[in-house]
């Protein structure tokens, strides 16, 4: 990982260095709170697939990567001097080689097999929300709720815990809801409680203050290589150590359920949403 962010800055690339900073620390923290047949979806655009393909593979492990997967879309617009842009980047990480995965099976096209079911493959059509979806919320960055309820149908069993760091309008907790798993969200944005209530029809319990860490903090990163001593010192940037990393909003590791991650981490959190997974703890840990 750090090379990589090396390798971006001798481009002058220092916004896209200062991300991947970002991004890397959080990406830890998922793995960290991930169960061992887990699976992690990141979502992201062309303009930096790239280079967070080579810092998943850092944290995770290449032999963990299983699937770039390409949702195109269809909506948008288009230019006479370039292809029209109609797909966004699904990176599909597991955290072991013992995973839970039950392939989709989606309509056959072909004639030969008209109105029968065939696998999914790593290219997914499904349209984005237009103006007039009865699922629209007017979020900015809204996503179809068919996106996410395929890859929780795919990635977890009922029962199972869904984590959505950075959920926004809570499409990903509403889709969860729908598939009877539980489910806690993470966002900055002030009205995402009051969203998903509206989206699922019921109170939600959201907390504002990050949770209390449960893990040992000497072991966050520690699976990753080692950083040379001397090229820690060259720049500020360079000296993260494993205790460094703390990220204090995550949710603690829950021993009633284990958890199955959706993206990544924000430690900026201005609410943390949960439903009755969250409820039925604390109902435990108050009746203890």
């Amino acid at each position: 990982m750090y090379e990589l962010i090396d390798l971006v800055r001798t481009q002058r690339r220092d916004d896209l260095a200062a991300f991947l900073c970002w991004l890397g620390v959080r990406v830890i923290e998922m793995r960290r709170v991930l169960k061992p047949t887990g699976s992690l979806y990141l979502h992201c655009d062309p303009t930096a697939s790239h280079y967070i393909k080579a810092l998943l593979d850092g944290v995770f492990g290449h032999r963990n990567f299983r699937n770039e997967i390409v949702w195109e879309y269809g909506l948008g617009g288009s230019s006479p001097k370039l292809y029209s842009k109609k797909h966004d980047t699904l990176f599909f990480y597991t955290k072991t080689k013992n995973y839970h995965f039950d392939k989709p099976q989606i309509e056959a096209t072909s004639v030969r097999m008209k109105g029968q079911k065939k696998g999914a493959t790593d290219v997914w059509s499904i349209p984005s929300i237009n103006n007039m979806a009865k699922e629209r919320t007017g979020y900015p960055t809204q996503k179809p709720v068919a996106l996410y309820k395929r890859i929780i149908a795919a990635s977890s069993n009922e029962g199972d815990v869904v984590l959505d760091p950075f959920c926004g309008c809570a499409t990903t907790l509403a889709a969860a809801e729908t598939l009877n798993r539980d489910w806690i969200g993470i966002d900055l944005w002030e009205h995402a409680a009051e969203t998903l209530q509206q989206r699922i029809g019921f109170p939600v319990h959201a907390r504002r203050e990050p949770p209390v860490r449960t893990d040992d903090e000497a072991d966050v990163g520690a699976h990753l290589p080692s950083i040379n001593r001397r090229r820690r010192r060259a720049e500020p940037w360079m000296r993260l150590s494993h205790a460094d990393m703390r990220i204090y909003s995550m949710p603690p590791r829950m021993a009633f359920a284990p958890v199955v991650g959706v993206n990544c981490i924000s430690d900026l959190c201005n609410s943390i949403i949960c439903n009755r997974a969250l409820k039925a703890a604390q109902t435990r840990s108050t009746t203890a």
